[in-house]
């Protein structure tokens, strides 16, 4: 997470490790590592929303926001 009104949010390493483990294909074991995001989409989210909170988001970490909390729908849906 971003400190600095001028920086923008971004993924952390973590999270961009646990997508690129992602199956592109349905099936193949996809549930399963969708449902192993969980945690990480869950963090990346509090951090946007605490980072919201004290200083509002730009359009881009919106957009961010956004695509998160639809693979998080997704993956809580997955088990």
């Amino acid at each position: 997470m971003q400190n600095a009104r001028e920086e923008e949010w971004e993924v952390d390493g973590d999270l961009w490790q646990a997508l690129g483990k992602l199956p592109s294909r349905p099936g193949a074991g996809r549930d399963g590592h969708l449902a192993g995001l969980r945690p990480h989409l869950e963090e990346a989210l509090g951090e946007l929303g605490r980072l919201e909170r004290r200083r509002g988001l730009s359009d881009e970490e919106r957009v961010s926001a956004e695509a998160l909390r639809v693979l998080l729908a997704a993956a809580r849906e997955a088990g």
